[in-house]
């Protein structure tokens, strides 16, 4: 809030997806989440969703996006988001 901004978090469940998000937010200079829905996990292989999104990474490095490369790798389920989640009177 201090800054006046949010980190966007983008579903994407194809490579035309991933691509335009890709694009879009190194052209502007925007950091980005990469998340994925459990129904594109059901519909697309985990392990090739996570290689999509290493290659969609590798590419905004390529078109000058400075991501650092201590980027890592989480797979959030819904019971271990419910630890995450602080409730609004909560201080965060």
């Amino acid at each position: 809030m201090e800054g006046g901004y949010a980190v966007p978090a983008y579903n994407f469940n194809n490579m035309e997806q991933l691509q335009a998000i890709v694009i879009g937010c190194a052209e502007s200079k925007s950091p980005v989440i990469l998340q994925v829905s459990k129904g594109a996990r059901e519909y697309a292989n985990q392990t090739l969703l996570r290689y999509m999104a290493m290659g969609a990474v590798q590419m905004a490095r390529e078109m000058g996006s400075n991501i650092p490369s201590h980027c890592t790798w989480t797979t959030v389920t819904p019971s271990s988001c419910a630890s995450r989640v602080s409730s609004p009177a909560s201080p965060r």
